[in-house]
C-alpha cells in the first residue's frame, strides 16, 4: 500500500479562504430614537444577499464575511417604521454603524 505524501503547506493552502482576507464587517446597534433605548430582537436585512439577523439583548448586530461594496440595511421592529440606511464597506475594515428607529 502506497502512501500518499501532501505537504503541509499545501494543504494550508487549501484550506485558506481567499474571501476571508479581503471581508469586511457591519456592527451597530439598533436605537429607539425618542428614548435612546436598545432594541433587542429587531430583524435586520441586508441586500444585496438579502441576508437576515436579530439584533441581540443589547440591540447589538453584526454582519461578517461582506465582500467590499455598498450595501443597504433594513431595520424593522414592531411598533416602529422601517429604516434604511446605506452602509459602504470598505475590503477588510470593520464598519460600526448605529440605526435609530422611530
Amino acid at each position: 500500500m502506497r502512501k500518499l505524501h501532501i505537504p503541509s503547506a499545501v494543504i494550508a493552502a487549501a484550506l485558506a479562504s481567499p474571501l476571508s482576507a479581503s471581508a469586511g464587517e457591519i456592527t451597530g446597534r439598533i436605537i429607539d430614537a425618542e428614548t435612546d433605548r436598545w432594541l433587542p430582537g429587531a430583524a435586520v436585512v441586508i441586500t444585496p444577499g438579502n441576508k437576515r439577523y436579530l439584533a441581540d439583548s443589547s440591540g447589538r448586530y453584526e454582519i461578517r464575511n461582506l465582500p467590499a461594496g455598498e450595501y443597504q440595511v433594513q431595520v424593522s421592529s414592531t411598533g416602529y417604521e422601517p429604516t434604511t440606511v446605506t452602509i459602504d464597506v470598505p475590503s477588510d475594515v470593520a464598519v460600526t454603524r448605529d440605526v435609530f428607529v422611530a
